[in-house]
């Protein structure tokens, strides 16, 4: 996604959407926050583009970079949850070596094994397992930060199935992981998280 993150944060005009970089930075300061923050908007209101210089200024505001996905309605393909989940592991595995350490850990079988499984087996795998296994000595004194930007341009079925795993597995990853994610003002997503954040 650099080239996407480039071309969106080249968009930004300096100095505007302060609001939401302050609100981002007390979030991110908190250690009782939420473990996530949505930010809901109507189309072409920039949303990908503060996710974006989000990405770029995040250790300006007390953060710092885990991974990133970028939906596009274009590329049904990349919504695939499973996908998702590679891409995200991948780049958690450069960003963030409290993880790697434990991920480079894992049984390979047991990862195949879950691969042929459900999203709730592979993340269970993939996420859960080696981020509880980091020490509390060893855990990052800056909280690590997913971004995704753009849910509701997501098909429906992968739209749903992420929903789950916002709602109902990031949950249970330790506190310094937490996750950004924006979409447009989407009924569906309304519904099912409205009474969670």
């Amino acid at each position: 996604f650099e080239g996407l993150i480039r071309e969106k944060s080249d968009q930004w005009m300096k100095g505007t959407r302060g609001w939401i970089f302050n609100d981002v930075k007390r979030w991110l300061s908190d250690p009782a926050g939420s473990k996530c923050f949505w930010l809901c908007g109507d189309g072409g209101t920039g949303k990908s583009v503060i996710s974006s210089v989000l990405l770029c200024q995040l250790p300006k505001l007390g953060g710092r970079v885990a991974a990133c996905h970028f939906f596009r309605h274009d590329n049904p393909a990349a919504s695939d949850p499973r996908v998702i989940l590679q891409s995200l592991a991948a780049m958690m595995i450069r960003q963030v070596p409290e993880y790697a350490k434990e991920v480079r850990k894992l049984d390979v079988t047991t990862i195949k094994q879950a691969w042929s499984k459900n999203i709730e087996d592979i993340f269970l795998e993939l996420f859960t397992k080696p981020l509880a296994i980091v020490p509390r000595t060893n855990e990052p004194t800056l909280p690590y930060l997913v971004v995704i930007d753009a849910l509701d341009e997501s098909p429906p079925d992968a739209k749903s199935r992420v929903l789950f795993i916002i709602k109902e597995l990031f949950a249970t990853l330790p506190v310094w992981m937490r996750l950004f994610f924006t979409s447009r003002n989407d009924a569906y997503i309304h519904h099912n998280l409205s009474a969670k954040f």
